[in-house]
């Protein structure tokens, strides 16, 4: 569970396009005067014009500790664990966090400080769930404890289990935390960036040697200042070995005591405007820096609270309406990717999936939280290029568009306001029989952790969602007015 990262970005006129769209300032699209509004409504004006970036089919993923992989959670008679997973289409799954650099692999036997242990039937069960479930691994290789032999031995394993399941390798869980460490320092205090890259790229060697044209992705930095130079000069100098640049990014965090503190994990400081914009600035930044080194960047560990998340804040219906803004927020930056870090065996906190107990995830009493319903919406709407949009007045509204190949339109809207929100829509490229219909998710209020609902419908024990009817909707020459409940996300799909 990391600190704090950002991300990667697109090519320049694609980035500058959606700077302009998201600072407010006039584009083509919005110089409409009819656009104008009433008081107490807000206007969103999506552009006709395509110019975004496409969202990945495996954009959405989850993280976990490698530490789980020996509890027989992942395992192929886990129908429920892997129906859940289905339901949000193709994904990566990650292991590694704190724990990968405490994990021994077994083979090679134990080391001072090891706390788990993976064996070669840890990855044949996992490997044997994730191909039911249809998603693909990340595996992490030990790197905070220095075994370059090790690694490559477990890299072999893995890649004979995985085969076609197996995406990519990743060494080490944030080394830019790696000289002070929860779990004690890792490296001495002068440890720097050049020790890091000869560390990885003898890694590199090694797994290489077991395993020809093994794919890597790294370095998984935390979002230090020394972090954010690791990024910088692996992306550049190894841009052509690593599949994609990866970071962690965390924009609150449950240590922090202080309620005046901007991380400080609270919903009014998760809902805020503020709270966005520091988001999009950070991770502009890693946009910056991934592209300018010919690299695309994925987020292999994120979720709302570092730490574990926050009861009654990460695993509210307002921990579910960040993840939704979050998701597209990043996506619309350039981000290839997320996986939100998840804890199966405990509910509370941020994890979409959870059981009550780790007896219960083992054998597959699964339930889920708010943000999973935001994880649903979301593969529901992000599918196609980004359409630019533009929201005004409201600070507690947001709004993201995508079209499709076959040329559907999906408008997601977002009210993080307690209070119910007319917006005035305009589509401009709409035609002038516009219809569509409308998939609302809801819940009782911000700070609700149960009762949240999509149309209506709830994630049944088995982990399947019977969906609700979702509602008729009448769009005339591109215009309509939509209330948005107060707390809530609207997905207006639009046929061609």
């Amino acid at each position: 569970m990391g600190a704090s990262a950002w991300c990667r970005g697109t090519a320049a006129a694609v980035t500058l396009a959606f700077a302009v769209c998201l600072s407010g300032r006039p584009s083509p699209a919005t110089g409409d005067p009819s656009d104008s509004t009433r008081p107490g409504e807000t206007s969103v004006l999506v552009s006709g014009i395509p110019l975004g970036t496409s969202i990945p089919p495996a954009f959405l993923g989850f993280s976990f500790e490698t530490s789980a992989l020996d509890t027989g959670v992942f395992a192929p008679n886990h129908p429920v664990l892997a129906q859940l997973l289905t339901n949000l289409g193709p994904g990566i799954v990650r292991f590694g966090g704190n724990t990968l650099d405490q994990s021994a692999w077994a083979p090679a036997g134990n080391f001072e400080g090891a706390t788990s242990t993976v064996t070669a039937a840890d990855l044949r069960r996992m490997f044997d769930f994730t191909r039911k479930a249809g998603w693909r691994v990340l595996l992490g290789l030990n790197l905070g404890h220095y075994d370059p032999e090790a690694a490559a031995s477990e890299a072999a394993t893995a890649a004979l289990l995985g085969a076609r399941s197996l995406l990519a390798f990743e060494f080490g869980n944030e080394p830019d935390l790696y000289v002070r460490t929860y779990a004690g320092a890792l490296r001495p205090s002068s440890y720097g960036v050049p020790d890091y890259l000869r560390e990885w790229q003898a890694y590199l060697r090694a797994v290489r040697q077991r395993v020809p044209g093994a794919r890597v992705v790294g370095p998984s930095i935390a979002g230090t200042p020394a972090g954010v130079e690791i990024l910088r000069q692996l992306a550049d100098a190894e841009h052509d070995e690593i599949m994609f640049a990866t970071s962690h990014h965390y924009p609150l965090g449950a240590p922090v005591t202080d309620p005046l503190s901007p991380a400080y994990a609270s919903i009014p400081n998760l809902v805020s405007a503020t709270l966005r914009a520091r988001e999009i600035e950070e991770i502009g930044g890693w946009v910056r820096t991934v592209t300018e080194a010919g690299q695309s960047l994925r987020l292999t560990e994120t979720n709302s609270v570092f730490g574990g998340g926050k009861h009654g804040v990460s695993d509210t219906l307002a921990g579910a309406l960040w993840t939704i803004d979050y998701l597209f927020r990043v996506a619309q930056l350039g981000v290839i990717g997320v996986n939100l870090h998840a804890t199966l065996e405990h509910c509370g906190g941020y994890t979409p999936i959870c059981a009550a107990t780790l007896a219960d995830a083992q054998a597959d009493r699964f339930g889920v939280q708010p943000n999973y319903y935001a994880l649903l919406l979301f593969h529901l709407a992000a599918q196609g290029r980004f359409i630019p949009t533009k929201v005004t007045p409201n600070p507690y509204v947001t709004a993201y568009a995508t079209r499709g190949a076959d040329g559907t339109t999906r408008i997601t809207l977002v009210n993080f306001g307690p209070q119910p929100a007319t917006v005035r829509l305009r589509v401009i490229d709409a035609g002038p029989d516009g219809s569509g219909e409308i998939t609302r998710l809801r819940g009782p209020a911000l700070e609700a952790t149960d009762g949240v609902t999509l149309d209506g419908a709830a994630v049944a024990p088995d982990g399947t969602l019977t969906p609700g009817a979702a509602s008729p909707w009448a769009v005339p020459e591109g215009r309509t007015t939509i209330t948005l409940d107060g707390a809530s996300a609207t997905l207006l799909t639009l046929a061609p």
